[in-house]
């Protein structure tokens, strides 16, 4: 337990972990590796509170990472693109934010963040 008490909204929190979730499940189902594997945990760390969601899908590209935030911006063949931008939204009208770290062909880390 972190011991951590946060003032959330928490039907918007769930929406934004959901979307991190399901994100990383299609990330890994697209991607050829026999294990695959997604670690979701929390942590206190540097006076924040961390949810923690890592795949071991096929990363993202340099280029993605960079437009990762911009509407309407997807690397999938489906949806609108709207997806890490909402879940921006909610984690920053919370006074947080959201971290993307990704190598391709080893998979990606989302931090969503809030302060402790």
């Amino acid at each position: 337990e972190s011991g951590v008490e946060l003032e959330v909204d928490p039907e918007r929190l769930r929406r934004a972990v959901i979307n991190v979730v399901n994100n990383a499940v299609q990330a890994m189902e697209d991607h050829d590796g026999d294990y695959k594997r997604l670690r979701i945990k929390s942590r206190k760390r540097d006076g924040r509170f961390e949810i923690v969601v890592k795949d071991n899908g096929p990363g993202m590209s340099e280029e993605s990472l960079t437009r990762i935030f911009e509407p309407l911006y997807s690397t999938k063949g489906f949806g609108v693109g709207l997806g890490v931008p909402i879940v921006k939204g909610i984690m920053v009208k919370h006074h947080g934010g959201v971290e993307y770290r990704s190598v391709p062909g080893k998979g990606t880390t989302v931090v969503l963040w809030l302060p402790a």
